[in-house]
């Protein structure tokens, strides 16, 4: 879309001129200086036409030029003259320095019809550029062919990286023999940045085109003026990378927005998990040591080349956000059974073990009511069995083997694991040599086998994970059955 930048010392000239641009449905911006308004410029304004003072324009004449041919070359430049510069700025026109000049004496009516006409113009003349060049229809279907391909592919990005890599490779095939990058950010946090660079290492004159989104600028275009193969860059070029930047900063922004939603979905998964977490008087830092145990496994087992066609990236991240939910259930469970000292009765017993199936209930129910939480439906598979074991012998439905879900028998060992290393006011925690001898003999009779080998090969990352996130010191809580781990029948359930 064409734009009008309007410079001038004067705010009511400034402002006459606005209005003007506003009569012919010209969007506009004002500036009161040459320094202002070249920032807008180099800052990617995109304009067509430039609207300005005879005196803006020839005492920055050569630092216009420069910026004009870098940034927005084939834009129309229309003087705003007083009476008594008229002359002056006659003298300009004919010496090649603007396309035409206005008389701010006449009416705003006119002035409309001149910003009009040098829109306009500017349209003619980068058309004219366009059609003289023999190679233009096939790289006008290139173009529109990498720029298809680009809107399919960012619809299908996941991440503010894939979607810089992707980017900038489309700039490669639109802009080639050009050093390009492109770096994404959250405006609300910019010191993590995605970058992406190809071709040729940049040079020292740059074009960068913002991307703008409602929560600021979310990250820059950035292509080299100069190649030694194609020349400098044209107004074409320039205009392709605006074709990009909008569908770029379009995606970057929905990103952005899942990103936020996400943080606020997971947020208040968490803090559900932690009231059950609270009632159970679970250590401190429990949810974040099994949610951290789990991404070991899922990644070490994909390493190993075990349920490679199930453990793909979205299933690690669910896996990762679910496992704090695995003990959810624990809500509906009575204080009198959940915090009793000693023993269960077999009673007690059997209403403890009812917490899995109330845990897929509550989920169920959330992922029934928002669409946006559909991965929470593996949180229903963890919630409601990851006390499964692997020879059958489990519950609450005494699922066996692969019939498992795999999510549930990956946290399964998370749980155990973290209950075994983790001191209670009842026990101590157990060492390390212990553990491993003990995860297994639950090999193959509670535990997939493929995951305990798995898990074994990785004990020491384990041991690293336990000592970032140990608890400072156990609480002094009612004491269960003592020596009890998950493994018994016991309140450690």
């Amino acid at each position: 879309m064409d734009r009008i930048l309007i410079v001038h010392p004067q705010p009511d000239s400034v402002e006459f001129a606005l209005e003007a641009a506003r009569e012919c449905g010209i969007p506009a911006q004002g500036c009161l200086d040459s320094e202002a308004a070249m920032r807008l410029v180099r800052g990617g304004g995109s304009f067509s036409v430039l609207a300005i003072d005879p005196d803006c324009l020839e005492g920055y004449q050569n630092d216009w030029d420069r910026c004009l041919e870098v940034h927005a070359p084939g834009l129309s430049a229309l003087l705003l003259c007083q009476p008594e510069a008229l002359a002056r700025g006659t003298e300009l026109v004919k010496g090649g320095l603007a396309w035409g000049l206005f008389d701010l004496s006449e009416p705003r009516a006119t002035l409309a019809q001149q910003l009009e006409e040098a829109a306009r113009e500017n349209q003619l003349r980068l058309r004219a550029g366009w059609e003289s060049d023999p190679s233009a229809p096939m790289l006008h279907t290139q173009a529109l062919e990498a720029l298809y391909q680009l809107s399919l592919g960012l619809f299908e990005c996941v991440t503010l990286q894939a979607m810089a890599e992707l980017a900038t490779a489309s700039l490669q095939i639109l802009l080639p023999e050009r050093g390009v990058s492109v770096d994404l950010w959250d405006p609300r946090s910019p010191v993590e940045r995605f970058r992406a660079q190809a071709g040729p290492d940049l040079g020292a004159e740059l074009v960068r085109v913002p991307l703008d989104t409602s929560a600021g600028v979310a990250g820059e275009l950035v292509v080299d003026v100069r190649s030694n193969e194609t020349g400098r860059l044209g107004p074409r070029d320039i205009r392709t990378l605006y074709l990009v930047a909008a569908p770029l900063a379009s995606a970057t922004q929905n990103e952005l927005h899942r990103r936020e939603r996400e943080r606020a979905q997971q947020g208040t998964l968490l803090a559900m998990a932690k009231v059950a977490e609270m009632r159970d008087n679970e250590t401190g830092q429990h949810l974040q040591r099994v949610s951290q145990y789990a991404e070991l496994i899922a990644r070490g087992l994909r390493e190993d080349g075990h349920y490679v066609d199930q453990i793909t990236d979205a299933f690690i991240k669910d896996v990762v956000r679910c496992a704090p939910l695995h003990d959810l259930g624990k809500v509906a469970i009575p204080d009198a059974v959940l915090l009793k000292r000693g023993r269960l009765t077999p009673e007690e017993w059997a209403l403890m073990k009812t917490h899995p199936e109330w845990g897929a209930r509550l989920l169920r129910e959330m992922v029934e009511e928002n669409a946006d939480l559909a991965f929470v439906s593996m949180g229903q598979e963890i919630a409601h069995f990851h006390h499964e074991r692997w020879d059958g012998q489990g519950y609450p439905v005494g699922l066996q083997g692969e019939a498992i879900p795999l999510s549930a028998r990956i946290v399964a060992l998370a749980d155990i694991y973290d209950a075994l290393t983790t001191p209670r006011p009842y026990k101590l925690s157990w060492s390390v040599e212990a553990v491993r001898e003990h995860l297994g003999n639950l090999s193959g009779n509670h535990l997939d086998p493929k995951i305990v080998a798995s898990f074994l090969k990785r004990a020491d990352a384990a041991v690293e994970i336990q000592r970032r996130l140990m608890d400072r010191e156990p609480k002094r809580l009612p004491t269960h059955v003592d020596g009890a781990h998950p493994s018994s029948n016991g309140k450690a359930a």
